[in-house]
């Protein structure tokens, strides 16, 4: 089955916004309250991560990290396979409503299958030290080619409220930058409204695309596009601190 589907947010572990959560019948454009910063700051750490041409490639291990306060976020290659497998069983079992496919389906799939699923989508692992601590995949979202899609959001349960979810999309978001995406799409249950809460604080917004819920095992509902915009503010004064390394930080509970 396949993962992109999965979009439910797992284990977020951020506090529902208090603001609006933007125009459910809007054109999917972002507000003009949205935080133009984020896009700039998202294209000074792409910038560390140049790529050659106009071909995507799955960076190196040393490309691809973002830390922030002991919290290490990278792409998963191939070779790991086996670590991307225990956090996604891991998943699987602690979070069934979150994912189109279930435990049953997945346990002994053999090691093609996980090398596979490595060489379809980006995988971004977060860790403490040697410790995982949540993970989230990245691929292309297949509607619109200059747009990426951020799926399969998981944070474990004894890291939950230390603010992975939010430096796993950020650095999902710095990689759909750094490969050339324009936009990043995340979509969400209609009836999470932490998922909504937690999109809407770090800058998507709501769309018109709605799809029938894959989550294996709720009742039938509806999933809602949520839409971040890669692209700087042009509109904006020249920030005479963009040379300095992004330190954004997200909320943490």
């Amino acid at each position: 089955m396949d993962d992109s589907w999965e979009a439910r947010i797992a284990g977020d572990d951020v506090e529902p916004s208090t603001g609006e959560l933007g125009d459910a019948h809007g054109s999917g454009r972002p507000h003009a309250d949205h935080r133009p910063s984020r896009a700039g700051n998202l294209q000074r750490r792409a910038q560390n991560y140049p790529i050659a041409g106009d071909e995507a490639r799955l960076p190196s291990p040393d490309e691809t990290k973002w830390t922030m306060t002991e919290i290490t976020v990278r792409v998963l290659d191939e070779s790991e396979w086996s670590v991307y497998r225990d956090v996604r069983l891991r998943a699987l079992a602690e979070s069934p409503g979150s994912f189109t496919a279930t435990l049953a389906e997945e346990a002994d799939r053999n090691e093609q299958f996980w090398r596979d699923r490595l060489t379809r989508s980006y995988r971004l692992l977060a860790e403490r030290g040697p410790v995982s601590q949540g993970i989230v995949s990245v691929g292309a979202y297949e509607q619109e080619p200059s747009a990426a899609e951020v799926f399969g959001l998981y944070v474990v349960p004894e890291a939950r409220g230390s603010g992975v979810s939010w430096r796993l999309v950020e650095a999902a978001a710095a990689l759909a930058t750094q490969q050339g995406y324009r936009q990043l799409y995340y979509w969400v249950g209609t009836d999470n409204g932490r998922a909504v809460g937690f999109a809407n604080n770090f800058g998507f917004r709501i769309t018109d695309y709605r799809r029938p819920s894959r989550a294996s095992d709720l009742e039938p509902s509806q999933e809602i596009a949520m839409m971040l915009s890669l692209e700087p503010d042009a509109t904006l004064a020249p920030n005479p601190t963009s040379g300095k390394p992004a330190t954004r930080e997200g909320p943490l509970s």
